[in-house]
């Protein structure tokens, strides 16, 4: 790979190469390909370089991380997910909260944001600034590839899919935004990911503790996890009993009076807000009605409501939480556009 101006500007100033292909620890040469260029990757690339040196390599192997998303806190998930993992075999070391914002969202997801609707962002926007996440590094005293091993306990973000001993099944995990956890699928991404998510500071940590310079902290990991847990009141993530809420608030008055959102272009054969709630004040049980989950028109109008304040209640006079919110937004709003790839399952242009 060339290495151009600014490239050896960078070098110069840390000491360190510039990834080229071969260092790149990914089964994907489109992954090799971008992540070589990749600022996050360089950057964290460098440090471990710095730090670790000629045993880099070995210590990204036997290491992984994994992500409790603020839907893991809220549903008090994590403490049973970190049990979970010491009894599959991996050592908890080292953890950090994290309040992370729609641009780290962004650049994490960042190969696959492509084919997600913007309804769809929106409602991952509204999940992670609910609540803080977890981020805890993990050692793997098999030495199997620590990375690729958790990939495969995790289990599929689509429940369906999952096995029922996986981490998720075994979590009770919901499918896709509210599915509890995130981790890399191999090394690459686990160096790529965590100069996305850390402060230079603690990602300066956790490679520290990797290579041995500092000490392991497994009951402080615990901790951190209970407290995060206590700080919040249990929410199940629960659709029905989320829609039975929101249609109990409008249950006692024939034709509520609101205040519309800005209307927005509704997609072909979506329903307009009134009739929604239209539908929502049919509703006097905790199940929802089934129609309910075709009304494209939904999540939009909700995540509109919120848009000033997700933090503030939608309606000033009913009790409709922010979760319930998350909850319908997250399980109503079109998954992907269709037909559409990733971008690193598209083949690479050759010259």
């Amino acid at each position: 790979m060339r290495v151009t101006g600014v490239e050896a500007a960078f070098n110069a100033t840390t000491g360190a190469p510039v990834p080229d292909l071969a260092t790149v620890p990914s089964q994907s040469a489109t992954k090799r390909h971008y992540f070589a260029q990749e600022t996050s990757y360089r950057e964290t690339w460098a440090l471990i370089q710095d730090m670790a040196g000629r045993g880099a390599n070995a210590a990204w192997s036997r290491h992984t991380y994994i992500l409790f998303k603020p839907d893991a806190v809220v549903s008090h998930a994590v403490r049973k997910g970190l049990a979970l993992l010491a009894e599959c075999g991996f050592e908890a070391l080292a953890c950090a909260p994290l309040s992370i914002t729609r641009h780290q969202l962004r650049e994490l997801w960042r190969f696959d944001m492509n084919k997600v609707p913007v309804e769809r962002l929106a409602a991952a926007d509204l999940l992670f600034s609910a609540g803080e996440a977890l981020v805890v590094l993990l050692r793997d005293p098999t030495g199997s590839g620590a990375s690729e091993r958790l990939r495969d306990l995790k289990g599929h973000a689509k429940s369906a899919n999952r096995a029922p001993d996986q981490l998720r099944a075994r979590l009770g995990a919901g499918d896709f935004l509210l599915d509890f956890v995130h981790s890399p699928d191999e090394p690459a991404d686990m160096v790529r990911e965590l100069g996305l998510l850390l402060t230079r500071r603690q990602l300066a940590h956790f490679v520290s503790v990797m290579t041995g310079a500092a000490s392991a902290e497994p009951a402080e990991v615990v901790a951190m996890a209970g407290a995060m847990e206590g700080q919040v009141g249990h929410h199940p993530l629960d659709l029905s009993a989320s829609l039975g809420r929101f249609a109990a608030a409008f249950g006692d008055r024939p034709r509520p009076e609101i205040a519309r959102p800005t209307p927005a272009p509704l997609q072909a054969g979506a329903a307009d807000w009134q009739e929604v709630l239209d539908a929502l004040l049919q509703a006097r049980t905790p199940s929802p009605l089934p129609q309910l989950e075709r009304i494209h028109g939904l999540p939009e109008r909700i995540l509109a409501l919120a848009a000033g304040d997700p933090r503030r209640r939608l309606w000033p006079d009913q009790d409709l939480e922010l979760w319930d919110t998350v909850v319908i937004a997250a399980k109503l709003s079109q998954r992907d556009l269709g037909g559409v790839k990733s971008l690193l399952e598209e083949p690479l242009a050759v010259a």
